[in-house]
């Protein structure tokens, strides 16, 4: 832990973000689900998605952007496929709902289809794919960001996209396998990590509009954005851009989910049954192993396979983010 962090105790860090989020309008019981969520994350080593975005759920509660009592609705369309509508509450909830959805759906069902919409931010996709699969099922996703700031290029164009991220999230022991990334060269989040944190940004992750190279975040902030993401890929970043489309028209258009609007996220999503295809769990347990294997090195990480934090009484988070969450 760096000079910049301090080690907060679990207890004085839940109390202070549900104290805050309590303030705010939100029941207990939420309070509670999205401080967890934000500090596993923050404990997992993904602060783009922690704690941090605490302060810009507040910002969104108070320009009532954010129903801090909302709950999450489900409709259901077939057996099959449903659509849940996170009324503008917590995201983390929504998503949350979406991963309850499907697993209720695969104890049945082998294909499973849920759409997000009306949803605040979500958080890390993965959480739902580590719900999913600890349930057994895979689960594919697409989410858009509908309202958010165009801050990712097309490919040789102007500013058009969003971060548009894709997640895939297979069961196998003694970790799941899960894919969550963004399709431009780094999620938002890690822009605004990096600029909280009065830090530049590696070359390649920001240009300009005239595809030069930028290493300052803050500019990727200001109201226009002079700083933008180019999709994932680098020379080949027609491919991120494809992708990134094929995510618009996936939870945007087909879902339901929009491409304007209020800020927040949407989604389509696909469960699927490991073994819809008749292969039993042995079978398919021995070719992951063997595929692990295969491809296995000292210095190889599997997506899913972010290590843990190994304090279980306190949580490491950057000084002035704490000084902001404990404010009297």
């Amino acid at each position: 832990m760096d000079a910049a962090q301090v080690a907060v105790p679990d207890r004085e860090l839940e109390r202070a973000c549900v104290q805050r989020l309590t303030g705010a309008g939100a029941e207990d019981d939420i309070a509670v689900a999205v401080t967890r969520a934000l500090t596993r994350n923050e404990r997992r080593g993904y602060p783009s998605h922690g704690l941090l975005r605490l302060r810009d759920y507040l910002t969104a509660i108070e320009r009532g952007t954010l129903d801090p009592r909302a709950r999450p609705a489900v409709h259901h369309h077939s057996a099959a496929v449903r659509t849940v509508d996170g009324r503008r509450g917590f995201g983390v909830l929504a998503a949350a709902e979406v991963a309850a959805q499907i697993v209720h759906v695969l104890d049945a069902e082998p294909l499973a289809a849920v759409a997000l919409v009306n949803s605040t931010h979500v958080g890390r996709p993965a959480d739902i794919g580590e719900q999913v699969t600890r349930a057994g099922g895979i689960v594919l996703g697409w989410i858009n960001n509908p309202g958010a700031q165009e801050r990712v290029l097309a490919w040789r164009g102007p500013p058009r996209l969003r971060t548009n991220p894709v997640l895939v999230a297979i069961p196998r022991a003694p970790r799941p396998f899960v894919l969550d990334i963004s399709t431009s060269t780094v999620a938002e989040g890690k822009l605004r990590e990096r600029m909280l944190a009065g830090q530049d940004v590696p070359e390649g992750w920001l240009v300009d509009e005239h595809w030069r190279p930028v290493t300052e975040p803050r500019r990727a902030f200001h109201d226009p954005p002079t700083a933008f993401l180019p999709p994932l890929g680098g020379e080949a970043g027609h491919k991120g851009f494809g992708l990134s489309l094929a995510v618009e028209l996936l939870a945007g258009t087909i879902a339901g989910a929009g491409h304007d609007g209020p800020v927040g996220n949407g989604g389509l999503f696909l469960g699927l049954d490991p073994t819809a295809f008749g292969r039993g769990l042995d079978d398919i347990e021995a070719d992951l192993a063997e595929l692990r294997a295969h491809i296995d090195g000292d210095d190889v990480r599997w997506p899913g396979e972010a290590p843990e934090d190994d304090r279980d009484d306190s949580v490491a988070v950057p000084r002035w983010l704490w000084e902001y969450l404990d404010a009297k």
